[in-house]
């Protein structure tokens, strides 16, 4: 996508507000937030009222047809559309959204759809148009997003991840993941193939996808074949295989063994544990960047000698908790995927039925005895 301004078709971005603070001066305010976070312009530029060329800017005209229209000189609007970008108040463009392999009349051939607001509308479209904007606006005010949220959700399908569990909050994440854009999902377990865990049980149904008539059934066929009703991108860009793969993120749902984390530390993958405790605490993170921020290792030797909670892995997590911590986590994943920022770098927190608003913090820092700075 051309985001050149001077090209461009800006946009204000959905809930900018206009607001007069002096005679000379205009506040844009972005939604949900305080005037301090508020962008100031002078209200007229030679003369012209700039709340004209701001209501103009609604992406159907190029900013050289805004000058015009409005009485400014270009460069004066471009300077306009620099500011409001700095502060993400504007989109500039459309980026493309291709769509699943379709049947073209014309060629009489199967082909790929790069863009799929190209296409005569139909139901399906519709659905998955108005299912990936729903995503897309969710991020359009992040930083450095000029196109609605877009291209940050179209990245998502190259995102993979890799999930070690099965219980309760793997698959809900899963859930959450796919409906989110995050195509390659991989699952990954260590158990014999006839384990009795490996199929849905009583103690699966939570109110997540599971349902009391898939007791019995394979946990990760129901979820690939329960797929199809709830994930965001189609059959054909979805990976959910046990192919190898480069990984970007790998989430533990169990308690890891040694071998596993020296084997993500080994291939420099990030990973972050999520683990339920004593206590009804389910703890998430901290998130490793292999090198870069403190390891697990380092988190079980700054805690060898206090009051760490034990893990409880053989039990399950409640329905609530699924649901919050499950959410935390795929609300934190699309976030790194689009700035690899978050809140769980080196950084633990711990959730529970008691502490569910403000959990409990905790950072870490590399610790002398590991060395794991030193590979």
């Amino acid at each position: 996508m051309t985001t050149g301004i001077e090209i461009s078709r800006p946009a204000l971005k959905p809930g900018v507000r206009l607001q007069g603070i002096s005679a000379d001066y205009i506040a844009l305010v972005p939604p949900g937030s305080q005037m301090t976070e508020a962008l100031a312009l002078p209200s007229m530029i030679r003369g012209i009222d700039i709340r004209a060329f701001l209501r103009s800017c609604d992406g159907r005209s190029r900013i050289t047809a805004l000058a015009t229209m409005s009485g400014l000189e270009l460069e004066e609007c471009v300077k306009i559309i620099e500011k409001l970008k700095e502060k993400n108040l504007v989109n500039l463009g459309r980026t493309l959204i291709p769509y699943q392999s379709r049947y073209n009349p014309y060629s009489q051939k199967i082909e790929s759809v790069a863009d799929v607001e190209a296409l005569k509308s139909d139901p399906a479209i519709e659905t998955f148009l108005e299912k990936f904007e729903i995503e897309s606006y969710a991020i359009q005010f992040h930083d450095n997003v000029v196109d609605s949220g877009r291209d940050s959700v179209l990245r998502r399908k190259d995102f993979s991840i890799l999930i070690f569990g099965i219980n309760r909050i793997a698959f809900q994440l899963g859930s959450l993941l796919i409906a989110s854009g995050f195509s390659h999902l991989r699952y990954i377990n260590r158990r014999n193939p006839r384990d009795p865990l490996l199929r849905i049980s009583n103690r699966d149904i939570s109110g997540n996808i599971f349902r009391s008539s898939d007791i019995g059934m394979q946990k990760f066929a129901q979820f690939i074949e329960l797929c199809d009703d709830f994930a965001l991108f189609s059959k054909d860009s979805r990976d959910l295989s046990g192919k190898a793969k480069n990984v970007d993120l790998v989430i533990s749902t169990e308690p890891p063994t040694a071998d596993q984390i020296q084997r993500w530390m080994n291939e420099e993958t990030a990973h972050i544990p999520i683990s339920y405790e004593v206590g009804g605490i389910v703890r998430i993170g901290p998130l490793v960047k292999p090198g870069k921020t403190p390891c697990l290792r380092c988190v079980e030797l700054s805690t060898i000698a206090g009051n760490e909670s034990e893990v409880e892995a053989d039990r399950e997590v409640p329905s609530s908790l699924v649901a919050l911590v499950s959410g935390i986590v795929a609300a934190d994943i699309a976030n790194l995927s689009h700035s690899a920022q978050s809140v769980f770098w080196a950084t633990s927190r711990r959730y529970s039925l008691r502490d569910y608003i403000s959990p409990k913090e905790e950072r870490w820092q590399p610790h002398p005895g590991c060395g794991c700075f030193w590979r």
